[in-house]
C-alpha cells in the first residue's frame, strides 16, 4: 500500500462521514412530519366515529365505518413512517460504512507506518 491509496481511503471516509451528516440531519423534520400525519389521521378517525355514535350507528360496525371514513389518512401516515424508517435505515448503513472506512484507514496507516 503507498500513499495514494492512503489518500483514497481519507477521501472515501470524509465522503461517507459527510453522507451520514445529510441524512442525520433529516431525521427531526421526517420524526415531525411523520408524527403530524398520524395525528391527522387519528384525529379524523376519532371525530368520524363520534359522528357514527352520533348518528346512531350500530356499536359493533362502527370502528369498521371509521376506518372507512378515513382511509385516505392512513396510507399518507403510513407513506411518512416509511420514509423516516427507511432513513433509520440509511443511516445505520452509512455508520457500518463509515466504520468501515475508520477501520480500512487504521490498517493502512499502520502498514505504511503512519501515526
Amino acid at each position: 500500500m503507498d500513499f495514494t491509496d492512503m489518500v483514497k481511503l481519507e477521501k472515501a471516509y470524509e465522503q461517507k462521514l459527510i453522507e451520514l451528516k445529510i441524512e442525520t440531519e433529516k431525521l427531526p423534520n421526517l420524526y415531525k412530519d411523520a408524527a403530524e400525519k398520524e395525528c391527522s389521521y387519528r384525529e379524523a378517525k376519532a371525530k368520524a366515529y363520534l359522528k357514527l355514535l352520533v348518528d346512531d350507528q350500530k356499536v359493533t360496525v362502527i370502528p369498521t365505518l371509521a376506518a372507512g371514513k378515513t382511509s385516505e389518512h392512513r396510507p399518507v401516515w403510513k407513506i411518512a413512517e416509511g420514509i423516516l424508517k427507511s432513513t433509520r435505515e440509511n443511516i445505520n448503513r452509512l455508520r457500518s460504512g463509515v466504520e468501515a472506512c475508520r477501520t480500512f484507514v487504521s490498517v493502512a496507516k499502520s502498514e505504511i507506518n503512519i501515526r
